[in-house]
């Protein structure tokens, strides 16, 4: 019996290419605020991108910077 997990997706016949995406992390946080935050409206429309390239048939690989959360104050 095969096991389905919410993460399973059907990958596309063709294989298009493997993809390195680096979010810098002085682009997906902030410091304005005193305390580090994940910046949402800049990070998910990256994410929605990065999720029609799988579709499209893309192995993608995602890194990210450590931005606000990285420097110590």
């Amino acid at each position: 019996m095969k096991r389905h997990h919410h993460f399973e997706y059907k990958r596309p016949r063709k294989f298009m290419g493997r993809i390195l995406i680096k979010f810098g992390g002085g682009v997906i946080t902030s410091k304005s605020t005193g305390e580090p935050v994940v910046k949402m409206d800049v990070l998910r429309p990256l994410i929605d991108a990065t999720i029609e390239l799988v579709k499209l048939g893309n192995q993608v690989i995602v890194v990210h910077g450590a931005g606000s959360f990285g420097h110590v104050l």
